[in-house]
């Protein structure tokens, strides 16, 4: 997968993406392809069973932390969220972080629950292997020395770990997303 997170789907891949809508199967976020971005930035997956499955770049890389992002190794937030599954942050992270990138008319209101996100980082408190608070790297770390017969202890200590991506990295993808379903991005008429 290159850095800037748009490939070159094989058939198969376009396939399964067309016949999906380009839909993730975790957020619920609807893409669409281009010429240029034949992928539309959704991922095609297989889960164990053999089924294909898609995600959008975002909860993509919420399970492939070890990717570079536009050639950064740390590419967003570890998150410690008790109250939210990670479909929940790849929506709010996407809709907040797309009105900054792109000067939508809520981006103030944007800005304010960004900064609540950033004061929910994983610190060392809530894991030790964290030197840094919120980081991608330690976490990746963390999460590769783990012995495939503590698996099932490790899920349930790292549970509560979510993925917020950085608006800088992910610049060109939200832009895109946002030139491609504008309406997933228009405020509810309770904010206009």
């Amino acid at each position: 997968m290159p850095s800037d997170l748009n490939y070159q789907v094989t058939r198969r891949e376009w396939s399964v993406l067309n016949d999906n809508d380009f839909l993730c199967s975790c957020c619920g976020f609807q893409s669409a392809p281009t010429k240029e971005v034949p992928s539309g930035y959704v991922e095609v997956f297989v889960n164990s069973e053999g089924e294909p499955f898609l995600l959008c770049s975002i909860c993509a890389t919420s399970k492939k932390l070890g990717r570079q992002v536009s050639g950064s190794n740390n590419h967003g937030l570890i998150l410690h969220v008790t109250n939210l599954e990670q479909a929940h942050v790849s929506n709010v992270a996407r809709i907040t972080c797309t009105s900054l990138v792109s000067s939508l008319p809520y981006a103030k209101a944007a800005q304010n629950l960004i900064s609540q996100f950033q004061h929910m980082q994983a610190t060392k408190k809530d894991y030790l292997f964290l030197t840094d608070t919120g980081s991608v790297i330690q976490t990746v770390t963390a999460l590769t020395s783990i012995r495939a017969n503590k698996l099932e202890e490790a899920s349930s200590i790292f549970k509560h770990l979510k993925y917020f991506p950085s608006k800088a990295e992910y610049r060109h993808i939200l832009k895109y997303w946002h030139q491609v379903n504008p309406d997933y991005f228009s405020p509810p008429p309770s904010l206009t």
